[in-house]
């Protein structure tokens, strides 16, 4: 038999999409945090359900990667991870070539971030089917007005937009247009931005002076003083409340003769009202509503 010369093997970032083939050899779990060669071992669903028991994180790729422009955070179901680590072969990266990083988040969920797509993290992608993008409020906000569109179907959802992972190449693009919107952070979408110094006030801002204290004295005569006392105080505890005014009823110097108490029209008596200007001046206006309340009724029955 003539030798024949075998062609050489093709890397696996010229692959394409799919199942691929896993060899024997790769059918071993390895710990999380082990660093593998490209054609080593697949990550398995071992090392994802370590996340969550160990904490750490998965590197995932190490092929030829494509750049996204920007560093994006991809949240996958737990499960819905795991059936895709169980149906296809996803390779771990060696050190320093990860296309993505896996991270425990939450109890349910797992984060994917990274700045590259290789043929292993987009067949990945493939197998989930759908991954949510996170994104700060401002990307949300473009593409409900229509002012950033996106190849694939989306759908928002608080603080994430999700998008189908069927179509690499559509993939590719969708994630590239978000970091590309113009307000999406270089850093990532969880960047803390800094608040703009509040401007100076243009007028220096001063105390205000409180108004003078007055006292303002009142006389009238003995009935008027009485209606405005009313029963059991009701009415001057109302002037009071109404004006937050002190009304002081002062009493009557000289002893009442016998003719004053037979006219008691005839005798005068003083009210003193303390408070600022504003306060006494709404005391002395529920004091004349009354007293005209009281020369409207002849009879002074009240």
């Amino acid at each position: 038999m003539a030798n024949t010369e075998r062609a050489p093997l093709e890397d696996i970032s010229n692959a394409t999409l799919g199942h691929v083939p896993e060899a024997k050899a790769a059918r071993t779990a390895r710990g999380v945090g082990e660093h593998l060669t490209p054609g080593g071992p697949r990550i398995t669903a071992g090392a994802l359900d370590a996340l969550f028991i160990n904490g750490g994180t998965i590197a995932i790729g190490g092929g030829k990667a494509r750049s996204l422009g920007g560093r994006v955070r991809l949240r996958v179901e737990r499960w819905t991870l795991r059936e895709a680590l169980n149906s296809s072969h996803v390779l771990a990266a060696e050190a320093g070539q990860a296309a993505l990083v896996a991270s425990a988040h939450g109890s349910q969920t797992v984060e994917l971030s990274g700045r590259n797509m290789d043929c292993a993290a987009l067949s990945l992608m493939h197998a989930v089917g759908q991954v949510a993008v996170v994104v700060p409020p401002a990307v949300i906000t473009q593409l409900r007005c229509g002012r950033l569109e996106l190849r694939s179907a989306a759908r928002t959802w608080q603080d994430t937009v999700m998008l189908s992972t069927h179509n690499a190449e559509a993939l590719l693009a969708d994630l590239r247009a978000v970091v590309s919107s113009g307000v999406y952070p270089s850093t990532g979408p969880m960047q803390a931005l800094a608040c703009p110094p509040l401007p100076s006030p243009a007028v220096p801002l001063c105390a205000a002076s409180a108004l003078p204290i007055i006292t303002h004295e009142l006389e009238l005569n003995k009935p008027q003083v009485s209606f405005l006392i009313g029963e059991n105080g009701s009415r001057i505890e109302y002037i009071k409340v109404a004006s937050s005014a002190v009304v002081k009823v002062l009493p009557i110097k000289n002893k009442l003769q016998n003719c004053e108490l037979k006219n008691p029209a005839s005798v005068r008596q003083s009210l003193a009202i303390t408070g600022d200007l504003y306060a006494v001046a709404r005391a002395l206006a529920s004091i004349q509503a009354f007293l005209d309340l009281y020369q409207v009724n002849a009879k002074h029955k009240f």
